[in-house]
């Protein structure tokens, strides 16, 4: 697999962004901070926040557990689907998944990348319904890793269910809509 360009690029903004935090609010943890950077706490909520709660993450495992994911998960999607499709699918299951937080889950701040990667998950499922020819090397891999962090999204505290569940469905959806067309050959 080669590293694919968007992909890159989120990883490099996500990291910068935990940078910038830790350079302007000396934390990532803090509640406080964490809203004043955009996290989502519906109580404060702007439109912004829908967009850049994606981006901030509470701790480096946090930071580091999504980028391993984004890199695995998005250099496949990106790779079969395109980065533009790609790219647009990772938006807007992250603006879906902040939406469903919003409304479901009110009053605790979030925040992270995972909706958005919970998206992606729901293109690979979708991918490997309509080309496991093409993905038979790694259908099982992808199939048990989003039953795992499924099983970890209902059984971990702290973990946001409406976020990923929201960021899955939109995925799906999204893969649908984007890619149901789309002839592929072979997986770059």
């Amino acid at each position: 697999m080669s590293v694919k360009p968007m992909t890159m690029l989120l990883i490099i903004a996500n990291v910068a962004i935990y940078f910038w935090m830790m350079v302007t609010f000396k934390t990532t943890t803090d509640p406080h901070a964490l809203i004043s950077a955009g996290a989502m706490y519906a109580p404060t909520a702007t439109w912004q926040t829908f967009f850049t709660a994606n981006f901030l993450h509470i701790g480096l495992m946090h930071l580091v557990s999504n980028m391993i994911s984004l890199y695995i998960f998005g250099g496949i999607v990106e790779g079969l689907i395109g980065s533009w499709r790609f790219t647009l699918i990772y938006l807007i299951s992250g603006l879906v998944g902040t939406t469903a937080v919003y409304f479901f889950n009110p009053t605790t701040v979030t925040a992270g990348a995972s909706t958005s990667i919970f998206g992606l998950m729901g293109v690979m499922i979708v991918l490997i319904f309509k080309y496991g020819h093409l993905m038979r090397d790694f259908s099982l891999y992808i199939v048990l890793t989003v039953g795992y962090n499924l099983y970890n999204t209902f059984t971990t505290a702290g973990i946001s269910i409406p976020g990923h569940i929201g960021g899955l469905i939109a995925g799906l959806l999204l893969a649908i809509l984007l890619t149901w067309n789309k002839n592929l050959e072979r997986y770059e």
